[in-house]
């Protein structure tokens, strides 16, 4: 087991907001079963990285068992991060701190579980 340490809100928030894109891409099917099993396949895997950290209060996951949802959710969210980092006005100062420190949090828990972090930009 991996301790998930100060990436646990950062990977629940992300792990939700992926759930939520997976529910939303059901209206957009069409009737055949073949796209909604693979929706549905989508789905469960993420609901089931939830509940191996049970949605937030547990601190530690089986990297090896959840991979693949782990390292599409982190690099979509590192994409993100890195993308608010370049938001260059006044304003975004603390968005773009905040960002870096998240993106550093999620690019040395991929690191140190052999994840691949996507380049920025990509």
């Amino acid at each position: 087991m991996t301790d998930l340490g100060e990436l646990l809100e950062t990977l629940v928030q992300s792990l939700l907001y992926a759930l939520m894109t997976v529910a939303v891409e059901f209206d957009v099917l069409d009737m055949e079963p073949g796209p909604y099993r693979v929706q549905v396949e989508k789905f469960e895997a993420i609901r089931a990285v939830l509940d191996a950290i049970e949605w937030g209060a547990r601190g530690e996951i089986d990297v090896e068992a959840h991979r693949d949802v782990l390292q599409q959710v982190l690099a979509d969210r590192l994409i993100a991060e890195h993308s608010l980092m370049q938001e260059q006005s006044d304003t975004a100062k603390d968005q773009r701190e905040h960002s870096y420190a998240c993106a550093l949090t999620i690019e040395s828990f991929m690191h140190e579980n052999g994840l691949e972090i996507p380049q920025a930009g990509a």
